[in-house]
């Protein structure tokens, strides 16, 4: 066992806790004295509980046990890694990442996405743009920052050893929670009852540090050294048991050769009669193999023939689909770039769409356009709660709109297309003038106002009442038109809807977009929001 004295704690400084108004009821029994307002820790103790945590810790690597090591603070990341790197074990010193141990299923997950990343010649790197790789290389070295220390760890370890509990006290609670037993340098500010094994010391330094963590280090390499040396004496006694087994005596060795000697005279005797039965044997097979000879014949040009049939059918139906069609090797890596600027779809999809419209870039815009509908069609029932409020002023300042755009993530509406999007809203806001963003959301007061407006109309003109509300409805529809936010035409593009460049928006960002609300504003004007009040 390595041997820390009393001398050694105290020329490290493993005596000095912190000032006394910091300190904790329950390290108590741990504290010798006051002195210029700091508590001085009780060595004594401090020899005594290391001895008991590296006892266990040497339990633990004779029964080859894992050891992780966590020491994330400044004074510790470099004592750490090194430390663990000398005896074989894993480590933490960036970061610790919540749910690290209870939720070691996803931690090993983002691990496999890192040996995905540095594996050299992968397919994920093929087919992408600088920018992409650019992205990919930029996750690929936060993963390594994050799981350095533990890429190669395939289970959840059987000992932490953490340095300051009070520092990584994420780690202790979710060893505790799993029954991972855990040992920890504790100073004067924290419970010695958060860990099963305190170590009662300096936690603030390097030398005290140093010398507790080497201490482990030592003791574990000590303790796989003799789990080594027993394992090889174990199997150099194993090995002269079989070979004192397999020693024979003289005597032994004539009555086997005797034995040997009889057993090759019934052998002689043996084959003698297996080659008469041989004769025979080959007789009767050379008569049936000629009847199955023919009969296999009759057989293979049936067969022949019914392969035949079934390779021209698929000739023709080969032909018939590909009529038309370029082949994938004839679509240019450039022209599948262009589409992919044009839409801002994959590599894949748009080569896909090419492939499908034969090269025709309007056809493969159409094919994507209408599958991205499909998509967001789906997307519609998710919630929405991230997003921007946006303000548009038109020039001259007399007309403005104030608009509420949200959607899934922060990421996305951090993005140019969906501010983009939001721009072109708050426009048609302050262009036509709507009062509500949807149909549902027009008032039912107003509806029946509207509708009562168009029945006097049409009895006015002399409409019979049988095609009276045929024309009300038509009418409701269009009003609809005029002052629902997403059924209005667009400014830019009349021949497209409101909602529909959100929904061609959706199917490229990938995610859900809602209008929240809105408001108007005219100089001279009452204010007009989107639930349709003054």
């Amino acid at each position: 066992m390595a041997e820390i004295n009393f001398e050694n704690l105290l020329s490290s400084g493993a005596h000095f806790g912190h000032v006394t108004r910091k300190w904790h009821p329950e390290f108590a029994p741990y504290i010798l004295m006051k002195k210029n307002g700091i508590h001085i820790i009780n060595l004594d103790e401090t020899v005594r509980k290391l001895n008991q945590a590296l006892t266990f810790i040497s339990s633990i690597a004779r029964k080859k046990g894992e050891v992780l090591f966590v020491g994330t603070k400044k004074q510790a990341r470099d004592i750490i890694q090194q430390e663990a790197d000398r005896c074989g074990m894993f480590y933490i010193v960036e970061r610790w990442l919540g749910g690290t141990l209870t939720n070691y299923s996803t931690i090993k997950k983002s691990i496999k996405r890192l040996q995905l990343l540095e594996k050299e010649g992968s397919n994920i790197y093929e087919n992408l743009t600088k920018k992409e790789i650019q992205m990919l290389n930029r996750e690929r070295i936060k993963l390594a920052d994050q799981h350095r220390g533990i890429k190669d760890m395939k289970r959840l370890p059987d000992v932490i050893i953490v340095v300051d509990a009070h520092h990584e006290i994420t780690a202790v609670k979710e060893a505790r929670l799993l029954e991972i037993p855990v040992i920890g340098i504790v100073d004067t500010n924290t419970s010695p009852h958060s860990v099963d094994y305190p170590i009662p010391a300096n936690d603030d330094s390097i030398r005290t540090i140093q010398l507790i963590i080497s201490a482990i280090a030592d003791e574990i390499l000590a303790a796989t050294n003799k789990e080594n040396e027993q394992e090889k004496t174990t199997s150099v006694t194993g090995m002269e048991e079989k070979s004192k087994e397999n020693i024979l005596t003289v005597s032994d060795v004539n009555v086997e050769e005797e034995k040997a000697a009889e057993v090759q005279v019934e052998a002689v005797k043996i084959k003698q009669d297996t080659k008469k039965s041989e004769v025979v044997i080959d007789e009767v097979k050379e008569e049936k193999n000629a009847d199955v000879k023919t009969e296999l014949t009759e057989k293979n040009t049936s067969k022949e023939k019914a392969v035949v049939k079934k390779v021209k059918k698929k000739t023709k139906k080969e032909k018939s689909n590909n009529g038309g069609r370029k082949s994938e090797m004839s679509i240019s890596a450039q022209t599948v770039k262009e589409l992919r600027e044009k839409t801002g779809v994959g590599m894949m999809d748009c080569k896909k769409a090419l492939v499908d419209s034969g090269g025709d870039m309007e056809k493969a815009m159409d094919n994507l356009r209408k599958a991205g509908i499909a998509k967001a069609e789906k997307r519609g029932g998710r919630e929405a709660k991230e997003g921007i409020v946006y303000s548009y002023i038109h020039q001259g300042g007399r007309l403005g709109a104030l608009v509420e755009v949200n959607c899934e993530t922060d990421f996305v509406a951090k993005t140019d297309s969906f501010k983009e999007l939001v721009h072109n809203i708050a426009m048609q806001i302050a262009a036509t003038n709507p009062i509500a963003v949807s149909t549902k959301d027009v008032p039912e007061k107003l509806i029946e106002k509207e509708k009562q407006i168009f029945i006097s109309q049409a009895k006015e003109s002399g409409k019979p009442d049988n095609i009276i509300e045929k024309i009300v409805e038509g009418r409701v529809q269009k009003y609809f038109q005029e002052v629902c936010l997403v059924e209005q035409p667009f400014i830019k593009d009349p021949d497209k809807r409101v909602g529909d460049l959100i929904t061609e928006t959706v199917a490229t960002l990938g995610e859900n977009i809602t209008i929240g609300r809105f408001v108007r504003f005219a100089v001279g004007e009452s204010i007009i929001s989107s639930n349709g009040q003054a």
